[in-house]
């Protein structure tokens, strides 16, 4: 009985904000340049999927999440899994070795990691 009232609790936990918004729009971009094997920031891009250039926010935030790369690995890989990989919090859970509550918890996390840094730079 104490599972299930922890998982009510932990599924109540879901990302809004700055830092989720900026992932959200971020993510597509970052996934057509890891699919299409070509960067966005190469001009002209000459890919057959061109859908234009991406916004500036995306380029602030791509800097950003590759400096969470470099510095916490582990928020990376959440990063990745769950706004890259579009993948289910179950699924991006088993895959990094978690619980659901610790991976909603270090998606807060990051998406709190990416509005700090992103205002640090707009400053």
């Amino acid at each position: 009985m104490m599972v299930s009232v922890r998982h009510t609790q932990w599924g109540n936990l879901e990302p809004e904000g700055l830092g989720h918004d900026l992932l959200l729009e971020w993510a597509p971009w970052a996934r057509d340049d890891r699919e299409g094997g070509h960067s966005w920031s190469v001009k002209p891009r000459v890919d057959p999927g061109y859908h234009g250039d991406p916004p500036s926010r995306v380029d602030r935030v791509d800097r950003i999440v590759a400096r969470i790369g470099l510095e916490q690995p582990r928020y990376y890989n959440v990063i990745c899994h769950v706004y890259l990989g579009e993948k289910s919090y179950g699924d991006a859970a088993r895959d990094l070795h978690m619980t659901q509550g610790w991976l909603r918890t270090m998606v807060l996390a990051s998406c709190g990691l990416v509005e700090i840094r992103y205002r640090d730079l707009a400053d």
